[in-house]
């Protein structure tokens, strides 16, 4: 299997957690959490499922749609290149101190928030430091 296709299975099940995510809140319901994490919403309800305002899994939603289009485009200046890197690495680098958040400061776990950081993780270890293509 191509990495570019690792790629996008990774942003589709990105933007399909964020998506769930926003649409629980938009509508005013809880997140139904597996059984094994029923701290889902006190993780996402927290001071820290914000940044500049704006709720964590909106950034997540950008940030895979705009992988999985540069990825699904077959877009490869190196301007885009490195933009994409630098913007892999800032996610990874926010979902290990959310990780550190949800176990250090909240003390509970929210089972998409890990899910969502293992995607992101995965795809920075993909594109940033095994200098895998995007196409």
């Amino acid at each position: 299997m191509k990495m570019s296709a690792v790629i996008i299975i990774l942003t589709i099940l990105g933007i399909l957690i964020t998506s769930y995510i926003i649409y629980s809140h938009a509508s005013n319901k809880k997140v139904i959490c597996p059984s094994f994490s029923k701290s889902c919403n006190i993780v996402l309800d927290s001071k820290w499922s914000k940044i500049f305002g704006v709720k964590n899994e909106i950034f997540g939603f950008l940030y895979y749609l705009f992988i999985f289009t540069i990825t699904g485009l077959a877009v490869s200046t190196p301007k885009i290149i490195l933009a994409t890197k630098g913007i892999v690495s800032i996610a990874a680098i926010y979902s290990i101190f959310l990780i550190y958040i949800q176990s250090k400061k909240l003390g509970h776990f929210c089972f998409y928030c890990i899910c969502t950081a293992i995607v992101n993780l995965l795809l920075f270890f993909m594109i940033a430091i095994f200098n895998q293509s995007i196409i």
